[in-house]
């Protein structure tokens, strides 16, 4: 198992301590993570781009939590394309490409989509967001682990 694999690339969590990765983790002083989030949206994509779960900000923190992390902040992710993804979920059609490539925009609303993530990166300073596609969060290993 490659020890630098994100937690959704793990066919079976098990403890979290078990992992490789954990044990150089637990001693860093902050770990940040970025994970797919809202179950309802694992699709095919996440099939080809091998992840096995999408994660609650309720569910990662409980992991976190069990693993010995304590959570120090939480957010959603990319709600501008949350609405995307969804349509895309429910009403797109998979192509069967091995490939996940985001399809082709135009330059003007590729420019748009940057200044959105630009913008809700420099939020996530200071708000949680409720709702997007992936899952922000910030640990810390508790010092009675």
């Amino acid at each position: 198992m490659n020890e630098k694999m994100p937690i959704e690339h793990y066919r079976s969590l098990g403890s979290l301590e078990d992992h490789y990765w954990w044990h150089q983790t637990r001693y860093q002083i902050v770990w940040r993570l970025l994970t797919p989030a809202h179950a309802f949206l694992f699709s095919e994509w996440d099939r080809t781009l091998r992840h096995y779960r999408r994660y609650s900000r309720a569910g990662v923190s409980r992991l976190l939590d069990g693993a010995g992390f304590r959570v120090l902040e939480t957010s959603h992710f990319f709600s501008f394309a949350l609405p995307m993804a969804v349509a895309r979920r429910y009403v797109g059609a998979y192509d069967g490409s091995a490939a996940c490539e985001f399809p082709a925009v135009p330059a003007l609303l590729n420019r748009a989509l940057l200044q959105a993530g630009r913008i809700e990166g420099a939020l996530l300073r200071r708000v949680r967001v409720p709702f997007g596609t992936s899952l922000y969060v910030v640990a810390q290993c508790r010092e009675d682990r």
